[in-house]
């Protein structure tokens, strides 16, 4: 009787212990998923080419490295949501080419970025400079209604677009193919670029949303 006893004790034993063994396992791939969402989230602040490269790496693998259970596998699905998260919440106009989001004025590289600028005593700038890379046609970022086309002298045509909860300035433009109160639709052509500040041709591009200018790359993705 007493050896049953010890048997059946050695039996729960080693059932605790597997049992510990899993959850430890568990609790440690838990431990990890976190880390990922966490270092996910700060990437997409950075939004650059490179971290959102990064980010859809591991969003189309992320299936594959971790092998959990029914309920780990409804908890890696929440997580995979969570990872949307960040996106909606840094772009308030939720940035997606694929369900009908913005594209980007002109592609090119930033060449005056958005705030104060280095060495220049305090001046804001309250949009950011792009210079083309390849030719100098300049397109709506999105579907809209032009609300103003205002010359600048030296500086070129600015013109305002109205989107649905935003406005966009495109400055410096040499020719403009739009009137006021035209409706414009995503990737159009508004106008081109001339040659301006010392010869460089560049496009000056601004954001507003409620009144206040915001940072055109949190909004539009420039390759």
């Amino acid at each position: 009787m007493r050896k049953k006893a010890n048997t059946k004790k050695r039996i729960n034993y080693k059932k605790f212990y597997k049992d510990k063994s899993f959850y430890k396992k568990q609790l440690n791939r838990l431990i990890a998923v976190i880390i990922i969402l966490i270092i996910l989230m700060l990437m997409k602040k950075i939004n650059t080419k490179f971290t959102n490269d990064v980010i859809r790496i591991v969003n189309e693998n992320i299936n594959y490295e971790f092998s959990f259970k029914e309920d780990g596998k409804k908890m890696l699905e929440k997580s995979k949501v969570a990872l949307k998260l960040p996106e909606k919440i840094i772009s308030v106009f939720k940035f997606n080419d694929d369900k009908g989001g913005v594209v980007p004025p002109v592609e090119g590289k930033v060449y005056k970025p958005f705030g104060e600028l280095k060495n220049s005593k305090g001046k804001y700038n309250q949009g950011i400079d792009i210079i083309p890379e390849n030719g100098n046609n300049i397109s709506s970022i999105g579907d809209g209604v032009v609300k103003s086309i205002e010359e600048k002298n030296s500086q070129g045509y600015y013109v305002m677009i109205k989107y649905d909860d935003y406005e966009a300035i495109y400055g410096h433009l040499n020719e403009v193919d739009i009137s006021v109160g035209d409706t414009v639709s995503k990737g159009e052509k508004i106008g081109s670029l001339g040659d301006f500040s010392g010869g460089n041709r560049y496009l000056h591009f601004e954001i507003w949303k409620d009144g206040s200018p915001i940072n055109p790359i949190d909004v539009v993705r420039l390759n």
